[in-house]
């Protein structure tokens, strides 16, 4: 795997119950001091990469995961990074630039806003 992504890559981001305020994803969910967290699908099929997604967050009961395109974090002039972890080869970050890590509240918002729901899980 290497560090170029296309346009049109998901991004997959885990989603927790802390993130729904009354039945909706809250923008929050795009916000991370640390870095925006997410998993790439680089050459997976969506059911592999949410998967693997799954597989890393085992111990946290997840509401949802949702997922962007590159582009999208591109048009918003956003940083994604492939940033690999030991026990994740697809883990990469999304920064709101080369020396900003954290998103702005308008991007965050405009993730959520345009975000795809692609697999959801009953509590």
């Amino acid at each position: 795997m290497n560090d170029t992504f296309s346009p049109s890559e998901k991004l997959y981001r885990a989603v927790h119950e802390t993130f729904w305020i009354d039945d909706r994803l809250s923008s929050a969910c795009f916000k991370d001091k640390k870095g925006l967290s997410v998993n790439r699908s680089f050459e997976n099929r969506d059911n592999e990469a949410i998967r693997q997604l799954e597989n890393s967050f085992s111990t946290k009961p997840l509401k949802a995961i949702v997922s962007i395109r590159v582009h999208q974090c591109t048009d918003l002039l956003l940083k994604t990074k492939y940033l690999p972890e030991i026990n994740n080869e697809f883990h990469s970050e999304i920064h709101q630039s080369e020396s900003i890590i954290s998103l702005s509240t308008g991007q965050a918002k405009k993730l959520a806003k345009s975000c795809v729901f692609e697999k959801y899980y009953l509590n």
